[in-house]
This record gives C-alpha cells, sequence and structure tokens, in this order.
C-alpha cells in the first residue's frame, strides 16, 4: 500500500541488508507496529518467522493476508454453490470470454501487480475471481442470490463518501465547534438575565449545524442580536464572532471521497464478500483475503492524497479509471506467523517466543494513524461492523466522514513529553536480542525539530547498562519528506535506523 504515510517502501532493502549484517542466522523477527506490513513481508520472504503487532484495523488485516497466508485461498465451496457469481463465472468459461476477462483484469493492473505473479496464479479461482468482481459483478449478482443474510444498509459506502450521496452531506466540524461554543456562551448568559430574543438566537444557530443545515439561519441570528440593545460585553463578543464566522466559505459541502460508479462498486464488492462470509460459502481467510484486494483498490482509486480526513474538492484521473481490485500477492512460507491487534506494550511481555531482532517504527508525531485511515478502516473491519452499521453511520459526520462517538486516544507515544519514555521501556522489556529502530527527522516530529530525540535515542542505546558496549550503530538514509513533495525546493530529510544488541538477552 504506497499511499500511507511512513511506509517504508523505499529503504526495504537498507534494513533487512542492516539486519542480515548484525545477525545472519536470525530466525524470529518482531515487527511492533508493523503499518502496512511491508517490512514484515520482506523478512518473511527470506525466511523468517514474522510476528506482526498493530492497532490499526487495516494494518491487522493486512498482516492476516500477507504474512499471516502462505498459501493462495483456494474458494472451493463458493465455487461449488450455485450462487448468481460463480453461475456467471462458469458461463463466462463455456463461452470462452473467462480468459478474455482475465486477461483484460491482468493488463488493466499490469502498474499495480507483478505481472509475473498474476500469470503464476492465472488458473485459480482467486484470480478469476477477482477479475470477475472487478470488472463484471453488479448489483444483479447481489438482488439474484439467495443468501440467509440481510444487508443493513446495501448502499453505504455510495451515500455517505459520494457527492450525490443522500447522506454524504456535511457541515464543517471546525464552524460547529465554533458556534457551539457561542451557543454555550449565550445559554450561560440566559440563565442570568432570561430574555426571549437570546433564547431565539440559540434555537436559529443550532439549526445552522443540525440537518439539514439552515445556512441561513446564522444570518438571521446576527441581525437578532444587532438588533436588540444591551450593555453586555459578552454579546458583544459573541456577535463579534458569529459575523466572522459568517464571512468564511465552505461550511456545508457533499464528501467526495470516491466518484459515483467506483462507490457503486466498491458498495457491490464489500456486499457480496459479506453475503458469503455470513452464509460460510467462504472461509474468514477468503473473506480476509478479497477484502485486502478491496481495501488496496479503495486506497489506489479513492480521491485523496493519502489520508481519508480530506478529499481533492475536483476528481482526479485515478477516479476516472475502471475500478479494480488489487491482488494481493501471497508469499510461500514454511513458517507460521504470529499476527496481532494489540497495544504493544502489552503485547511485548506476553510473546510466547523469543525474537531475534525487534523492529520499531512507532508513532513518532502527533498523528493518529487510525483516525487518518478510518474509511480503509471501516472497510477493513466491516464484518464486524456490518450487524450494527445503521448505528455507526448515525455518528458520521464532517467533511471526513468519521464516526464521531468513537474514543480515539492519542496513544502516549503521539506525546512529545513520553515518547522516549515510553519507548525506552518497550525495549527494556522485549526478549530480543537486537533492537533496530526506524526514526524520520522530519519537521512533523514531536518538536518540530527531531534532534532532541536522535540524541536521546544515540544515548540509550549506547548506554552499556542495557546494550553491548560499542553495539550502537546509526545509519542515514536520505529520502524525499512526504508533506513537501508537491513544493518547488523539496525538503529532503533523513530516515534514520538505530541499532544495537541488548545486553544479556537469553533465549
Amino acid at each position: 500500500m504506497k499511499k500511507y504515510m511512513g511506509n517504508k517502501s523505499k529503504i526495504l532493502n537498507r534494513i533487512y541488508d542492516e539486519a542480515q549484517q548484525i545477525a545472519p542466522q536470525s530466525k524470529v523477527f518482531f515487527d511492533a507496529f508493523s503499518g502496512t506490513t511491508n517490512v514484515g513481508q520482506r523478512f518473511k520472504k527470506y525466511g523468517y518467522k514474522v510476528i506482526s503487532n498493530d492497532i490499526n484495523t487495516t494494518s491487522y488485516l493486512l498482516g492476516k493476508v500477507y504474512l499471516g497466508l502462505n498459501d493462495l485461498p483456494k474458494f472451493t465451496k463458493l465455487f461449488q454453490s450455485n450462487c448468481y457469481s460463480i453461475a456467471k463465472i462458469e458461463e463466462f468459461k463455456q463461452s470462452g470470454k473467462l480468459d478474455e476477462l482475465i486477461e483484460e483484469f491482468i493488463l488493466l493492473n499490469r502498474g499495480t501487480n507483478n505481472e509475473v505473479y498474476m500469470r503464476s496464479i492465472i488458473n485459480s479461482n482467486a484470480l478469476q475471481l477477482l477479475a470477475y468482481l472487478s470488472l463484471v459483478a453488479d448489483e444483479k449478482d447481489i438482488s439474484y442470490g439467495e443468501y440467509n443474510y440481510q444487508l443493513k444498509a446495501p448502499d453505504f459506502i455510495w451515500r455517505n463518501f459520494c457527492v450525490k450521496g443522500t447522506n454524504s452531506r456535511y457541515f464543517n466540524l471546525v464552524s460547529q465547534k465554533s458556534i457551539i461554543s457561542q451557543v454555550e456562551t449565550l445559554e450561560r448568559v440566559y440563565q442570568k438575565k432570561p430574555v426571549p430574543y437570546i433564547q431565539t438566537v440559540i434555537g436559529l444557530l443550532k439549526q445552522v449545524y443540525e440537518p439539514p443545515y439552515n445556512l441561513s439561519a446564522l444570518e438571521k441570528a446576527i441581525d437578532v442580536l444587532r438588533k436588540n440593545t444591551f450593555e453586555d460585553n459578552t454579546l458583544t463578543t459573541v456577535l463579534a464572532k458569529l459575523d466572522r464566522l459568517s464571512k468564511r466559505k465552505n461550511h456545508i459541502g457533499n464528501r467526495m471521497f470516491f466518484s459515483e460508479v467506483h462507490g457503486r462498486k466498491i458498495d457491490v464488492i464489500n456486499n457480496l464478500n459479506l453475503l458469503w462470509v455470513r452464509d460460510q460459502l467462504i472461509t474468514e481467510e477468503e473473506y480476509n483475503y478479497l477484502q485486502c484486494a478491496l481495501v488496496e483498490a479503495i486506497a489506489l482509486f479513492s480521491n485523496t492524497s493519502a489520508t481519508y480526513q480530506a478529499f481533492y474538492k475536483t476528481y482526479r484521473d485515478n477516479t476516472k479509471q475502471t475500478f479494480r481490485l488489487v491482488v494481493p500477492e501471497i508469499t510461500a512460507s514454511s513458517q507460521e506467523h504470529l499476527i496481532y491487534c494489540q497495544d504493544t506494550f502489552q503485547l511485548i511481555e506476553e510473546l510466547p517466543v523469543f525474537c531475534d531482532i525487534l523492529y520499531l517504527d512507532p508513532p513518532y508525531n502527533w498523528r493518529i494513524y487510525d483516525s487518518n485511515y478510518h474509511l480503509l478502516n471501516l472497510v477493513s473491519d466491516f464484518n464486524n461492523l456490518a450487524d450494527h452499521i445503521l448505528d455507526y453511520e448515525s455518528g458520521i459526520a464532517g467533511a471526513a466522514g468519521e464516526n464521531r462517538t468513537l474514543v480515539r486516544e492519542y496513544t502516549n507515544y503521539n506525546r512529545r513529553n513520553t515518547f522516549e519514555d515510553l519507548l525506552f521501556s518497550l525495549i527494556q522489556k522485549a526478549n530480543c536480542r537486537y533492537v533496530i529502530i526506524s526514526y524520520s527527522d522530519s519537521l512533523s516530529n514531536h518538536n518540530k525539530n527531531s534532534l532532541s530525540s536522535v540524541e536521546k535515542i544515540q544515548q540509550f542505546l549506547s548506554d552499556p547498562e542495557f546494550f553491548v558496549p560499542d553495539s550502537f550503530k546509526k545509519v542515514e538514509v536520505r529520502s524525499q519528506n512526504f508533506e513537501s513533495r508537491k513544493s518547488k525546493n523539496k525538503e529532503k530529510i533523513n530516515e534514520l535506523l538505530f541499532i544495537a544488541e541488548k545486553r544479556g538477552a537469553t533465549q
């Protein structure tokens, strides 16, 4: 998944090469903040037993597929069923059109997938299914099927995240917060001086940010305040703030994360995957494989730069292309890999195996990845949300379309005053021999100047009380800053690797 902040795709070779230099005989690799799982995938490819952990549900899904699966899912029960989609695939097979369909799918995905890999699985049920879902499946696949499970919101993605969707209209959350603040002030004034016009203003202001978002009520509220004489400085301040707010633009809009066509297509594929797993036509592993293909495609075709807190105000070229699933490329392995979705600090004390290498790429700035990737997390976890999806939808708000009723806490890794201490404590608790820490000296880090963190990490990993003397090593890899990629003077940053061997490590 390339459109994911902080992914280490450009320095994978360097990470692996450094690991081989310090521990060529290593067997167990623990990626404690796995993200896209790119790093874990590289070590799996070269025979390591990989332990992967991340509290982000998208990362957990990617881990269960790219690391957890050692063989391509067979979809045996689904292909033995009489569901509409399989009947259509068989019909295409008999007519010879299936080969054409698969060939078109492979050609469309040349820039996304390895063509050699796709052709190596060309006769598999998996590739046939991915091609069919991408290029043929539509609402008929759902309406003509006889499924026991009843979908609660068949058009969920379209109606919430496409510009014409029936629930895609939003009120800007910053504007809403500002208005609510003035409402609270007015309510306090009313308690001391209960004059009717204040209640009128409060009622008008609530109409502004509550559906159907009556923006004209803001001007009416301002007019009511202006027409009433008063000597209260608080009300004068409220009036001034509301007046400034009224001059801002873009209070109201419609979400446009996907084109209309893509939104409908995502709904079809997401719904079919859900129906099949709920009717036990596919296993959980097979469902994860299909959802992984869908999540990868959503990241590829969404109308965003990378995260899902905002979208482009015009549709980009990728949203006009043929929507198609990405083929999850499964690496064969004789190892059983362990995939977790837990707090790393707790998991580190519960791991059942000794780790030769502990790899840490923690969230070393203020971003909450769970929030930035809420839409991908929604699809990744859809099977668990499906029965209560209407309740989930009722909490969707703002331009991002994020469920605002969910509690998302900053972890201590996101806080500048606790980041280093927590990281060092984690390392001390870990039952491992070698530690590799990834760190970027981007200006977006905790202190807007990461020098202090770099120095603290170096000092800790050089401490002979905890690490083998002279084992510390720092590696610098030049990289382009994600945040400045569009600027004329592109900022260059260092991707840093800190490496050390723990003292007293026992297997």
